[in-house]
C-alpha cells in the first residue's frame, strides 16, 4: 500500500534497497549516532539481517520525494509486539535539515497506530540531537534511559507515543516499554 504525506510518498520495498539502505546506514554522519544498534556492518551479514526484518512482516518503506520521485531514505520497524512497535528511519544528507523527518516521523506513527499499535518507543543515543528534535516535534515523549556498556553515564535515551498523542504534545507519565 503505497502512503502519502505533504511532501513525501511511501512504498513498500524489496531486497533491491539493501545496498542503498547499508551505504546510508554506513555513512559517517549516520554511523556517530548508531553506537546503541547492533545491526551487522558488513553488506552480506547486514542484508541477511534486513531481509530477515522484511520476512518477518516488518513494516519496511522507502520514503520519496512527492515532485521528484527521488529517494529520501527509509522507515521500517526493527522489531515488534502485539501492541509495542520499535521504528528506524534513515535519510539522505541532502533531506536533512528540511522538516521531512518530522513529517515522516508523524506518518509513521499514524499509520502504525492505525495498523493498531499501542506504543512507539524510540531508542535514540543521547548525542543524536537532531533526531531528538525530530522525536519531540511529533509528539513523542522521553521516558528514561538506558546505561552505556562502559560507563555509567545514559548513553541512549527512550522515547515513546501513544495513540492520540499529537505532535508538540506531550503528557510526561513513565511508560513501561515491555507492554
Amino acid at each position: 500500500m503505497l502512503l502519502f504525506s505533504e511532501n513525501l510518498m511511501y512504498a513498500p520495498v524489496d531486497q533491491t534497497c539493501i545496498h542503498e539502505l547499508h551505504r546510508l546506514r554506513s555513512m559517517p554522519e549516520i554511523q556517530k549516532f548508531l553506537g546503541h544498534v547492533s545491526e551487522p556492518e558488513e553488506l552480506q551479514e547486514f542484508g541477511e539481517y534486513i531481509l530477515g526484518l522484511m520476512s518477518a512482516n516488518n513494516f519496511f518503506y522507502g520514503v520519496y520525494d512527492n515532485k521528484t520521485l527521488d529517494t529520501v531514505g527509509f522507515v521500517y520497524t526493527v522489531s515488534y509486539t502485539k501492541f509495542t512497535v520499535r521504528p528506524a528511519l534513515f535519510f539522505h544528507r541532502e533531506y536533512w535539515n528540511h522538516k521531512f523527518a518530522i513529517e515522516a516521523s508523524n506518518r509513521m506513527a499514524e499509520y502504525l497506530f492505525y495498523m493498531g499499535f499501542k506504543l512507539i518507543v524510540v531508542e535514540v543515543a543521547k548525542n543524536n540531537v537532531p533526531i531528538i528534535r525530530v522525536l519531540r516535534a511529533s509528539g513523542f515523549v522521553p521516558s528514561g534511559a538506558l546505561p552505556g556498556e562502559n560507563s555509567s553515564e545514559e548513553d541512549v535515551l527512550i522515547f515513546y507515543q501513544r495513540p492520540g498523542t499529537t505532535a508538540g504534545q506531550s503528557r510526561g507519565e513513565e511508560v513501561d516499554a515491555t507492554e
